[in-house]
Protein backbone atom coordinates (compact mmCIF):
# COMPACT_ATOMS: atom_id res chain seq x y z
CA UNK A 1 0.00 0.00 0.00
CA UNK A 2 1.32 3.55 -0.02
CA UNK A 3 2.04 3.68 3.25
CA UNK A 4 4.96 1.27 4.16
CA UNK A 5 4.28 -0.11 7.57
CA UNK A 6 6.49 0.52 10.02
CA UNK A 7 9.69 -0.81 10.27
CA UNK A 8 11.90 -0.88 13.65
CA UNK A 9 12.66 -3.40 16.29
CA UNK A 10 9.08 -2.93 18.72
CA UNK A 11 7.10 -4.28 15.89
CA UNK A 12 8.35 -7.38 16.59
CA UNK A 13 9.75 -7.46 20.42
CA UNK A 14 6.08 -8.00 21.69
CA UNK A 15 2.88 -9.59 20.54
CA UNK A 16 -0.33 -9.38 21.59
CA UNK A 17 -3.36 -12.22 21.07
CA UNK A 18 -6.51 -11.93 20.35
CA UNK A 19 -9.19 -14.41 19.55
CA UNK A 20 -6.32 -16.95 18.17
CA UNK A 21 -4.31 -14.06 16.40
CA UNK A 22 -1.14 -12.94 17.20
CA UNK A 23 -0.57 -9.27 16.80
CA UNK A 24 2.75 -6.58 16.99
CA UNK A 25 2.70 -4.37 19.07
CA UNK A 26 4.70 -1.15 18.86
CA UNK A 27 6.06 -0.31 22.19
CA UNK A 28 6.05 3.48 22.33
CA UNK A 29 7.79 2.45 26.36
CA UNK A 30 8.99 -0.73 26.55
CA UNK A 31 7.80 -0.46 30.42
CA UNK A 32 4.57 0.90 29.00
CA UNK A 33 1.35 -0.20 31.37
CA UNK A 34 -1.44 0.27 28.95
CA UNK A 35 -2.40 -1.06 24.79
CA UNK A 36 -3.98 1.24 23.01
CA UNK A 37 -5.82 -0.81 20.34
CA UNK A 38 -6.69 2.21 17.36
CA UNK A 39 -8.50 0.86 14.40
CA UNK A 40 -7.67 3.85 11.93
CA UNK A 41 -11.10 3.33 9.53
CA UNK A 42 -10.45 4.78 6.09
CA UNK A 43 -13.15 5.25 3.32
CA UNK A 44 -13.39 6.12 -0.03
CA UNK A 45 -13.22 9.75 0.63
CA UNK A 46 -9.52 8.71 1.46
CA UNK A 47 -8.97 7.72 -2.20
CA UNK A 48 -7.09 11.07 -3.28
CA UNK A 49 -4.32 10.25 -1.10
CA UNK A 50 -3.60 6.79 -2.67
CA UNK A 51 -0.97 7.02 -5.65
CA UNK A 52 -2.51 6.44 -8.90
CA UNK A 53 -1.12 2.81 -9.58
CA UNK A 54 -2.26 1.75 -6.23
CA UNK A 55 -5.77 2.85 -6.53
CA UNK A 56 -5.72 1.05 -9.84
CA UNK A 57 -4.98 -1.99 -8.52
CA UNK A 58 -6.96 -1.50 -5.49
CA UNK A 59 -10.13 -0.98 -7.77
CA UNK A 60 -9.07 -3.90 -10.12
CA UNK A 61 -9.20 -6.56 -7.15
CA UNK A 62 -12.47 -5.11 -5.94
CA UNK A 63 -10.58 -4.52 -2.50
CA UNK A 64 -11.26 -2.34 -0.02
CA UNK A 65 -9.54 1.02 0.64
CA UNK A 66 -7.37 -0.59 3.60
CA UNK A 67 -8.33 -0.04 7.48
CA UNK A 68 -5.26 -0.82 10.01
CA UNK A 69 -6.24 -2.23 12.86
CA UNK A 70 -2.08 -1.20 15.33
CA UNK A 71 -1.40 -2.11 18.86
CA UNK A 72 1.11 0.62 20.92
CA UNK A 73 1.96 -0.25 24.29
CA UNK A 74 2.24 3.44 26.48
CA UNK A 75 2.69 5.13 29.72
CA UNK A 76 -0.76 6.10 30.59
CA UNK A 77 0.79 8.94 33.01
CA UNK A 78 2.87 10.32 29.94
CA UNK A 79 -0.88 10.11 28.18
CA UNK A 80 -3.32 11.64 30.54
CA UNK A 81 -0.27 14.27 31.17
CA UNK A 82 0.66 15.84 27.88
CA UNK A 83 -3.41 15.15 26.07
CA UNK A 84 -6.51 16.27 27.33
CA UNK A 85 -8.17 13.65 25.66
CA UNK A 86 -6.57 11.03 27.03
CA UNK A 87 -6.44 12.69 30.49
CA UNK A 88 -10.84 12.41 29.88
CA UNK A 89 -10.76 9.60 28.21
CA UNK A 90 -8.28 7.71 30.55
CA UNK A 91 -9.68 9.31 34.10
CA UNK A 92 -12.00 7.45 36.33
CA UNK A 93 -14.70 9.46 34.42
CA UNK A 94 -15.34 6.79 31.69
CA UNK A 95 -15.16 3.15 31.34
CA UNK A 96 -11.73 2.81 29.49
CA UNK A 97 -10.10 4.45 32.84
CA UNK A 98 -12.42 2.50 34.96
CA UNK A 99 -11.41 -0.39 33.06
CA UNK A 100 -7.29 0.21 33.53
CA UNK A 101 -7.86 0.44 36.93
CA UNK A 102 -9.55 -2.95 37.31
CA UNK A 103 -7.17 -4.50 35.29
CA UNK A 104 -4.33 -3.20 37.29
CA UNK A 105 -5.31 -4.34 40.59
CA UNK A 106 -5.80 -7.89 39.52
CA UNK A 107 -1.90 -7.62 38.71
CA UNK A 108 -1.21 -5.70 41.74
CA UNK A 109 -3.22 -9.06 43.60
CA UNK A 110 -0.81 -11.63 41.43
CA UNK A 111 1.97 -8.92 42.61
CA UNK A 112 2.66 -8.37 38.94
CA UNK A 113 4.02 -4.58 37.80
CA UNK A 114 2.21 -3.49 34.95
CA UNK A 115 5.10 -2.05 33.37
CA UNK A 116 7.02 -5.62 33.84
CA UNK A 117 4.26 -7.74 32.29
CA UNK A 118 3.97 -8.75 28.84
CA UNK A 119 1.19 -7.27 26.52
CA UNK A 120 -1.24 -10.09 26.59
CA UNK A 121 -2.12 -9.05 30.78
CA UNK A 122 -2.20 -5.25 30.33
CA UNK A 123 -5.59 -3.15 29.71
CA UNK A 124 -6.36 -2.42 25.92
CA UNK A 125 -8.16 0.46 25.52
CA UNK A 126 -9.66 0.56 21.81
CA UNK A 127 -9.85 3.81 20.17
CA UNK A 128 -11.30 4.02 16.35
CA UNK A 129 -9.53 6.92 14.37
CA UNK A 130 -12.10 8.13 11.62
CA UNK A 131 -11.02 9.32 8.09
CA UNK A 132 -13.64 12.38 8.93
CA UNK A 133 -11.66 14.82 9.19
CA UNK A 134 -8.67 14.44 7.70
CA UNK A 135 -9.49 12.31 4.31
CA UNK A 136 -6.26 10.61 4.27
CA UNK A 137 -4.35 7.29 4.55
CA UNK A 138 -1.66 6.89 6.58
CA UNK A 139 -2.78 8.59 9.87
CA UNK A 140 -1.15 5.68 11.87
CA UNK A 141 2.44 6.46 10.91
CA UNK A 142 1.73 10.50 12.33
CA UNK A 143 -0.31 8.98 15.46
CA UNK A 144 2.65 6.77 16.37
CA UNK A 145 5.16 9.62 15.94
CA UNK A 146 2.73 11.70 17.71
CA UNK A 147 3.41 8.97 20.74
CA UNK A 148 6.23 8.41 20.31
CA UNK A 149 7.68 12.59 20.59
CA UNK A 150 5.08 13.11 24.12
CA UNK A 151 7.48 10.09 25.29
CA UNK A 152 10.31 11.64 25.00
CA UNK A 153 11.57 9.18 22.05
CA UNK A 154 12.77 9.99 18.57
CA UNK A 155 10.25 9.84 15.66
CA UNK A 156 10.14 7.22 12.81
CA UNK A 157 8.68 9.50 10.24
CA UNK A 158 12.00 11.47 9.05
CA UNK A 159 11.09 12.11 5.28
CA UNK A 160 7.56 12.94 3.63
CA UNK A 161 7.32 13.54 0.37
CA UNK A 162 10.78 13.77 -0.86
CA UNK A 163 11.36 16.53 2.11
CA UNK A 164 13.53 16.04 5.51
CA UNK A 165 11.44 16.95 8.39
Amino acid sequence: MPIPPLKSPEVTTASIHIDGKEFPVIEIRSTGDVILEVSFENSNACSKSIPLEDLRKLRRDKLPIPSPRIFYRVRLETLKKNSRYFEQLLGTTFAEGIAITDTWKDLAKSGLDPTKVEADRLPRIKIVEEDVATKTLGRETIFCDMLRIIHGAVCQMTEWKGRTL
